[in-house]
């Protein structure tokens, strides 16, 4: 499974839809999406060599979630969902959560934004 692909199914996962409907976006959630909504994207990826095979591909990779709603309350809510969902499912490689950060209020969205990053361990060599 791609990491992409990976992302794609922590976030259609119940917990999370039940809040945003399919509103998760990777890198960009455009100029007029209804709120709450999600976006997420790579910040950085970090390969490993292993001394299991010569093909691995195991790689760190950084991703920064950022989660939008009409009340920071409800941006904080998505952000624990989001949080909880990706904490649980480690079939593909841990993930730890970190830099939670308030993003303020868009004026012009008229939405609050919180963000959290993960370091997620992915096994690449599948895909």
């Amino acid at each position: 499974m791609t990491f992409e692909a990976r992302m794609a199914a922590y976030l259609a996962d119940s917990t999370i839809t039940a809040l945003v409907s399919t509103r998760a976006y990777a890198v960009s959630g455009g100029e007029q999406v209804a709120l709450p909504y999600l976006v997420w994207q790579r910040i950085a990826s970090d390969g490993t060599d292993t001394h299991d095979e010569d093909d691995a591909k195991l790689e760190e990779i950084t991703v920064r979630v950022s989660c939008f709603a009409s009340t920071h309350a409800a941006a904080v809510a998505l952000r624990r969902a989001v949080r909880a969902v990706i904490a649980r499912n480690h079939t593909a490689g841990p993930a730890t959560a970190s830099n939670l950060q308030d993003l303020g209020h868009d004026d012009d969205r008229r939405a609050f934004g919180v963000s959290i990053d993960f370091a997620i361990w992915h096994d690449d060599s599948t895909a």
